[in-house]
Parts: C-alpha cells; structure tokens; sequence
C-alpha cells in the first residue's frame, strides 16, 4: 500500500482539472510543467504532489482500451 494524500491536493487537482479540462495529460512532467506555467507555486512537494494527482485523475478519467 501506497501513502494517501491529503484531502487538499486532491481537492485542488479536481478544481484544476475542472477549470483546465484540456491542459493536463497522463505525462506527470508535462503537469508540473503546466502548473508552473499557471503559476501555482505551493512549494516544491505540494506541486510534485498535484502534477502526480492529476496525472493519476486524468488516467482514471480515460476510457479504459482492451
């Protein structure tokens, strides 16, 4: 088992993916780099941790190909 995060960084990725719908993909460098661009700087962890919730949520949200 995996550590969890906190309720905030998935609350935030959520919000994100929301207003953002198009900008973030399943690539977890291109998310840190989209959130640089946005200029959301809540500390080096807190942005790795976001940029992997969003990759994560992204993946969840693709239909799955068999």
């Amino acid at each position: 088992m995996g550590r969890t995060k906190g309720r905030n960084v998935k609350t935030v990725a959520h919000k994100l993916l929301q207003v953002y719908p198009d900008a973030f993909g399943t690539d977890f460098a291109a998310n840190k780099a989209k959130l640089k661009e946005l200029g959301i700087f809540e500390g080096n962890r807190q942005q790795n941790k976001l940029a992997a919730q969003i990759a994560n949520d992204v993946k969840a949200l693709k239909p799955k190909e068999d």
